[in-house]
């Protein structure tokens, strides 16, 4: 249900098949940044959390509405344009994954610049910026990078409806940035009256995804299950299938 960095990673990092040596990596990659993978249950659902520790305070997943009124020193200065590019300058990844974690954190910016009709460089980090994030898209590409899939599809995503509140007022669901994120995806809104869908999530589906709709005929080898933390009165999670397609042609 929905669609969040950290239920992504969460779902992914459940696939791999060397979780230890994953957790490693995430951990030396920023100062202050600690990674955690924690099991946990919803409706009866076993999964992962994925926790996001900056100085040691947990940060929530990054939300369009920019109502987080506290930041660190260091998250002011990784929030700035400058500051990404100088911390993805200095992960010790190949190019092709140093690009992709550039165009994923790129299209929110440029969703966040469209909406509030600014420039990406003007981006102050009350708007975007959380340093979990990008921790949460380099989480991703990571594991992608590490599971080697020769296909991604996804079904539709549910986003939620209603209304959420933020230091500028009262937003739609989805919010406008996550919105113009989704143009590309197929969603539906459902019952549930909360954000189920952010803009992280969004712009990791919408570089990463070749096909959106029904699950394609395939041998299920694996399965991840990456849990929200939203407290919902129906199970919260992103649900990951590794498994061989049973004919090619069902991924096209």
């Amino acid at each position: 249900m929905g669609a969040a960095g950290d239920m992504l990673m969460g779902a992914l990092y459940e696939l791999l098949e060397d979780q230890k040596f994953y957790l490693e990596i995430m951990n030396r990659l920023f100062p202050g940044v600690t990674v955690v993978a924690r099991p946990g249950d919803t409706f009866q659902v076993h999964g992962t959390y994925m926790d996001v520790w900056i100085d040691g305070e947990e940060e929530g997943e990054i939300e369009q509405s920019g109502s987080r009124q506290r930041f660190s020193a260091r998250e002011k200065e990784a929030a700035s344009v400058k500051g990404i590019g100088d911390l993805l300058a200095h992960l010790p990844f190949p190019v092709s994954v140093i690009q992709n974690i550039r165009e994923v954190y790129h299209k929110i910016l440029e969703a966040e610049s469209r909406v509030h009709g600014i420039a990406v460089s003007q981006i102050h980090f009350s708007r975007l910026g959380d340093l979990d994030a990008l921790v949460d898209i380099t989480g991703v590409c990571v594991a992608l990078e590490m599971l080697k899939p020769d296909s991604i599809c996804a079904s539709p995503v549910c986003t939620g409806t209603g209304e959420i509140h933020c230091a500028r007022g009262v937003l739609p669901v989805p919010a406008p940035a996550t919105a113009m994120l989704l143009q590309r995806i197929p969603y539906y809104t459902g019952e549930i009256r909360e954000e189920l869908c952010t803009p992280t999530g969004a712009a990791l589906l919408d570089h990463f995804v070749q096909k959106f709709g029904p699950p394609p005929d395939m041998e299920n080898t694996r399965n991840g299950y990456g849990l929200g933390k939203k407290k919902l009165p129906r199970a919260s999670f992103v649900h990951a299938v590794w498994g061989e397609a049973l004919d090619d042609a069902n991924l096209k």
